[in-house]
């Protein structure tokens, strides 16, 4: 078993599970990420939610660790845009874990 640390993330992965490819988009991982919202911007901690949960697939769900805007952005009509996609996914958790979902818990009012 191998482990990769990410500015003091530890995550445990076999060698089989790990490819070059995702060890370098691992490595190049942004620590936070700024979603723009028209009820302000939503802050995402990404190493914190890493350490949450138990795979990257929960949101990267199609592999390759692209971003959202790469799918949801809209062009097809049988995939939610970003902004709904982020809704289901992110408050779906949220209540799942009993967490504040309420808009100001996340959407930072400038």
């Amino acid at each position: 078993m191998s482990l990769l640390s990410l500015m003091g993330v530890a995550i445990s992965l076999s060698a089989d599970e790990v490819s070059q490819g995702e060890a370098e988009s691992a490595l190049s991982m942004p620590e936070e990420i700024m979603f723009e919202g028209r009820l302000g911007n939503v802050p995402f901690d990404h190493l914190q939610h890493v350490e949450w949960v138990d795979s990257c697939d929960l949101c990267h769900h199609i592999g390759g660790y692209q971003g959202c805007d790469d799918c949801h952005d809209g062009s097809d009509r049988g995939i939610p845009r970003k902004n709904n996609a982020l809704h289901m996914q992110c408050k779906g958790c949220h209540k799942q874990e009993g967490l504040d979902s309420s808009c100001n818990t996340c959407h930072i009012q400038q």
